[in-house]
């Protein structure tokens, strides 16, 4: 039961490098009362986490599916009146060079393949 601090996280479901780590600093910053945004290399962000309590307004005037997303959510968030936090910077799979990309560094990657077991098998059916 959250009652009225529980965050809102939203999640990008195409970054297969987020981790537990980062939504629970996402998520302990919302309920402190901070926004928390994690970037993306396109410009655009895998994780947003607001204060249950936050306003709408903090999505007024977001630029979407730019490279200027994710500054122009954080900038909408500053103007709604709330602190926002930054995460580490993450790549998604939105075009096909994300995907060869993602594809090579799964190959090259042990860590990363534990990571996202599922999305490696998928990917790379031939590699343990």
């Amino acid at each position: 039961e959250c009652g009225q601090t529980c965050p809102i996280i939203f999640i990008g479901t195409d970054c297969v490098t987020m981790s537990n780590e980062l939504l629970n600093n996402a998520s302990r910053d919302a309920a402190r009362g901070h926004a928390h945004i994690c970037p993306a290399d396109d410009g655009g962000y895998v994780a947003l986490a607001l204060p249950t309590a936050c306003p709408q307004s903090v999505f007024h005037q977001v630029e979407w599916s730019t490279s200027n997303t994710c500054d122009s959510q954080t900038n909408a968030i500053s103007r709604a009146g709330l602190t926002c936090r930054q995460g580490p910077k993450l790549g998604d799979v939105d075009e096909e060079q994300d995907y060869i990309d993602l594809t090579a560094q799964l190959q090259q990657h042990a860590p990363l393949r534990l990571l996202c077991p599922r999305v490696s098998r998928l990917l790379l059916p031939d590699v343990q």
